[in-house]
């Protein structure tokens, strides 16, 4: 059995485990963990709800930007060109405005690789990372800022432990 509930923007999912003989809990769609229980379907409401609104307090008294689930729509601007380039495109071929924006970005997506992927291409080589990540020019660029931003997050990382 399982079931969402809705609180402050936030849903989560619930299932009975009859080996903990009690309701668990978490939230969706955000990286933060957020998990929960109660032995009744009321508890567990309210458990749920105190522990969104701790969350909420944690990240006010952290600084700390709470997180939202990602609903799949947002605003784009872009110039009055590129949008209209962008219909006609779509247009030509037979598609919506809308799913020619989100085949673009999972395009670029596909093709652009992770950040925290940034080292791999600088280990195997320049050339090697021309031939298999795109542009050779926007990939050299990118090497050449690698062990920068490499060294910032090394002495990042290190400063947080």
């Amino acid at each position: 059995m399982s079931s969402i509930s809705k609180y402050k923007g936030y849903r989560a999912t619930a299932q009975y485990s009859a080996e903990d003989g009690c309701f668990i809990g978490r939230v969706l769609g955000i990286r933060d963990i957020i998990g929960f229980n109660g032995d009744t379907v009321a508890e567990l409401e309210t458990v749920f709800h105190e522990s969104i609104d701790d969350y909420l307090a944690m990240c006010e008294e952290t600084g700390k930007q709470p997180e939202r689930e990602y609903r799949g729509t947002f605003n784009v601007r872009v110039t009055p060109q590129a949008h209209g380039a962008a219909v006609r495109r779509a247009e030509e071929m037979g598609i919506s405005l809308n799913q020619f924006v989100a085949e673009a970005i999972q395009e670029k997506l596909d093709r652009v690789p992770a950040r925290y992927e940034i080292a791999k291409p600088q280990a195997a080589g320049v050339a090697e990372s021309a031939v298999n990540y795109g542009d050779p020019q926007s990939d050299l660029q990118v090497l050449a800022n690698a062990e920068h931003v490499l060294a910032k997050y090394i002495e990042k990382m290190t400063k947080e432990r």
